[in-house]
């Protein structure tokens, strides 16, 4: 989760939006042979033979963790690629506010527990946004129906109606400032 306070004078409600400079393949298709036939990982064959196994269609925790594990450096990868894409577009590291599951990279000012993502919004991004300063919230990780994942292992998630609160709460205590909000994760749009 990164939060970006645009200096003064940019344009309010203007975020720069990084131009990637990495090309992410394609991971290639993993799955099994069942009576001579490719039954690829995530397809509906595959959902229907695991369903007919387990007998319930849901994935199963194991099934989870392995799909969160496989994906979690290419969101590890973008999350620190939007980081420095602020950075190399003039934004002081002072004015962005990196949250992440791996303490280990480059600039992260916290874990990503939901209280310190509250936090940011609410009281770091006080004094860093106004009329002529929008802040830039940008989210990457996993997501489901109305949840957004902050650390799926560690089973900390957020929902719209929070995040909802917690800029209004921004919003009231810096009348005119702009907020974008950009979320990178599965079911993204029930977020609106």
């Amino acid at each position: 989760m990164i939060l970006a306070a645009s200096p003064s004078g940019e344009r309010p409600g203007q975020p720069v939006l990084p131009q990637p400079h990495f090309h992410m393949s394609r991971k290639p298709k993993k799955g099994y042979y069942v009576r001579g036939q490719f039954v690829a990982e995530g397809s509906e064959l595959d959902l229907e033979l695991k369903a007919e196994l387990k007998g319930t269609p849901d994935a199963s925790r194991t099934d989870q963790k392995r799909e969160s594990d496989a994906l979690q450096t290419n969101i590890h990868h973008v999350s620190n690629a939007v980081r420095t894409a602020f950075l190399n577009q003039g934004y002081d590291d002072r004015r962005v506010y990196y949250l992440a599951t791996n303490l280990g990279f480059p600039g992260v000012d916290g874990a990503a527990p939901k209280a310190n993502l509250r936090t940011a919004i609410t009281t770091w991004a006080l004094d860093k946004v106004g009329p002529d300063r929008a802040l830039t919230l940008y989210l990457v990780d996993h997501g489901t129906y109305d949840r957004f994942y902050l650390d799926a292992p560690r089973g900390e998630w957020v929902a719209p109606d929070e995040v909802g609160q917690w800029l209004t709460q921004l919003e009231t205590a810096r009348p005119g400032v702009r907020v974008n909000v950009i979320i990178e994760a599965c079911y993204s749009g029930s977020f609106i």
